[in-house]
């Protein structure tokens, strides 16, 4: 995601996890989530060896800050702001939870569950693009709620705490503010969404996404203006 505190732009690039790519510290290649537990994992250097491989990815763009979360930790967050309404796009019957396709009223677990469901069409293509958009809903109606004082940044922070020890970042409490007041106050329209697009590639039995980089690139250089034309001789 890169986020322009003074243009109040935010553009945001999905990468799916079964991307075929380099692997930072392997020098070869597999899928992009295959980078985290080759660095160690959460006890290791996980987390930098995922940035490193996004950044090489990328074509060389640094990464300023990481911001993990476990899915167990959905389910707690969406209760305590409160439910989302949602314009649910599949139907899903598992786990003792019914949800219809349409608008409806989503609490925490029924939000978990959704975001976690695969299994249609284009599997975790579909997922991702799912998990976008109800990001964009949570922010839509997170700001509703703040604007008739339903709810606080300072709120938020609150129930951020209870829930961080499901959390793994490199900003401090002061930072996750500021971006929550950004956040707070961003309108759609000053909010794009793109994901890697390609195809799905059978190699050796296993299944990838090969990633269409001319795609790829027009993206970075969409987010990165000024570093494509740094590059420029």
């Amino acid at each position: 995601m890169r986020i322009g505190f003074a243009s109040h732009k935010i553009i945001m690039l999905s990468i799916p996890r079964d991307t075929y790519v380099t692997i930072a510290n392997k020098e070869r290649h597999d899928k992009i989530n295959h980078a985290f537990p080759f660095g160690g994992g959460i006890k290791g250097d996980g987390f930098a060896n995922s940035i490193a491989t996004v950044e090489n990815f990328l074509g060389g763009i640094k990464i300023d800050h990481y911001f993990g979360m476990d899915m167990e930790a959905i389910a707690p967050i969406i209760d305590a702001i409160g439910e989302v309404q949602y314009d649910v796009d599949v139907e899903y019957h598992k786990n003792g939870i019914d949800l219809s396709k349409g608008v409806q009223v989503l609490d925490g677990q029924k939000a978990q569950q959704y975001l976690r469901f695969r299994y249609s069409s284009m599997g975790d293509i579909d997922r991702v693009k799912r998990q976008q958009r109800f990001l964009l809903a949570m922010k839509d109606d997170l700001k509703r709620k703040i604007a008739s004082k339903q709810i606080s940044v300072e709120q938020l922070m609150d129930i951020y705490k209870a829930v961080q020890e499901m959390t793994y970042t490199d900003m401090n409490i002061q930072q996750l503010m500021s971006l929550g007041y950004f956040m707070a106050d961003a309108n759609e329209p000053s909010i794009d969404t793109y994901i890697v697009e390609g195809w799905f590639m059978n190699k050796d039995s296993i299944s990838y996404w090969k990633p269409y980089m001319k795609q790829v690139d027009e993206v970075v250089k969409k987010m990165f203006p000024e570093s494509s034309a740094a590059s420029q001789p």
